[in-house]
């Protein structure tokens, strides 16, 4: 294969033809690393923003992800430098050029390979350009465990089973896909990370002491391996669902930034996304403590915890709304669109562009098993607003 074909391939320039010719090229595992090496070289002579914005949590699961498709290498060889290589980009990162090359290709291949062959390993069809008119909803938990020691287990290619086992650990992810933990009395207590990003089904995790997680999309916990000493601490982003194993002498502590939720043995959920300007703590079931600095309140069943910047508030919740994403759907009464959207936008992994502003709350009910149009024809149904769905992107738009 000829180096230009090859660098318009890189650039997202190809047409279908040559798609095709590319993708019988790359059978050849040589080929695929002659491919790779080329990636490497062509990213140190350009510029280094394709990769700027690939969040470090992503670029090992991304280039994980890319091999799996077409036989990339494990490892993307260093770029071979030249004189006319500019000094200030010859020296970058192994990681940002893995970075670039990763998304580079995922750009291609998203905009030239049909849904069904990007969800398959079998051979199908080359469309060039196919514009993107719809999103299906995720069809499994993209989850990454992080250990002690920096080593990632990438839940969407592991099958149940042991994940890992020493005489005093086990973790096991069961037939219903939940991560669980064994840990013996004198195991030594390391902390692990369990994260889930933008379009991710939810995933259960069981900690040591028996409590149960449920973690959304777009949201991650730490917690230690076991459990000792005074209290039971874990800290969160994004939203959780807890159901504590109850323990009177040993109160279980959420953390998230500067709020702190104090439990003995209960049901609750936590949501504190980056991207939302407030912060909420439902009560199901038992009480629990919400504090943030030297405010402090108790809940009791059906309250919600709501912090804005300023200050700490109570109020009644609508629970089956606040538990609509462990229950598989989305349950709107009164809310804003940009809220709406926020969760859109975590749980398909969609960009959202508002065009016009929609000063309007609107009241919906629908699965999350259903494809993205399927919710935006719903909320259009009242006329107040419109939706496109351009290259991915959800357009909004007064009608």
């Amino acid at each position: 294969m000829d180096t230009t074909t090859l660098i318009k391939f890189i650039e997202g320039r190809c047409d279908a033809e040559e798609i095709r010719a590319i993708q019988q090229w790359l059978e050849d595992p040589a080929h695929a690393q002659e491919l790779s090496a080329l990636l490497a070289r062509h990213w140190a002579e350009t510029s280094s923003d394709a990769g700027a914005n690939v969040s470090s949590a992503d670029r090992e699961r991304l280039w994980h992800s890319l091999r799996s498709r077409i036989n990339l290498p494990e490892t993307l060889p260093e770029p071979v430098t030249t004189p006319e290589t500019p000094m200030r980009r010859r020296f970058l990162p192994i990681w940002m050029q893995v970075a670039a090359a990763a998304a580079i290709i995922g750009i291609a291949l998203f905009f030239y390979l049909p849904s069904d062959a990007r969800q398959s390993d079998q051979p199908s069809q080359v469309i060039a350009e196919a514009p993107v008119t719809d999103i299906t909803p995720p069809d499994q938990a993209r989850a990454t465990l992080t250990l002690a020691d920096g080593r990632r287990i990438y839940l969407d290619s592991t099958a149940s089973g042991i994940l890992l086992s020493d005489p005093s650990l086990a973790v096991t992810r069961n037939d219903a896909g939940a991560i669980v933990y064994d840990a013996a009395a004198e195991a030594s207590i390391t902390f692990h990370t369990l994260s889930l990003p933008r379009g991710s089904r939810p995933m259960r995790l069981v900690l040591a002491d028996g409590s149960a997680v449920w973690l959304n999309a777009a949201s991650s916990i730490t917690y230690p391996t076991g459990f000792r000493g005074a209290e039971r601490v874990v800290s969160m982003t994004g939203e959780a669902y807890f159901e504590v194993a109850h323990d009177p002498g040993h109160p279980f502590i959420v953390e998230q930034g500067d709020l702190r939720v104090r439990v003995l043995g209960t049901h609750f959920n936590i949501r504190a996304y980056g991207d939302a300007d407030r912060r909420q703590v439902t009560l199901l079931e038992g009480s629990v403590r919400v504090q943030r600095g030297s405010a402090q309140e108790m809940l009791r069943p059906g309250q919600q915890a709501e912090l804005v910047p300023a200050r700490l508030t109570i109020q009644s919740a609508d629970t089956e709304s606040v538990m609509a994403w462990k229950n598989g759907q989305f349950i709107y009464d009164g809310v804003d669109l940009q809220t709406i959207m926020q969760e859109i936008s975590r749980y398909y992994d969609v960009d959202v562009h508002f065009r016009d502003e929609i000063p309007y709350q609107f009241v919906a009910r629908i699965s999350r098993d259903v494809p993205v149009s399927a919710f935006l024809e719903k909320l259009s149904l009242t006329g107040l607003v419109a939706f496109n769905i351009r290259l991915g992107r959800i357009e909004v738009n007064r009608p």
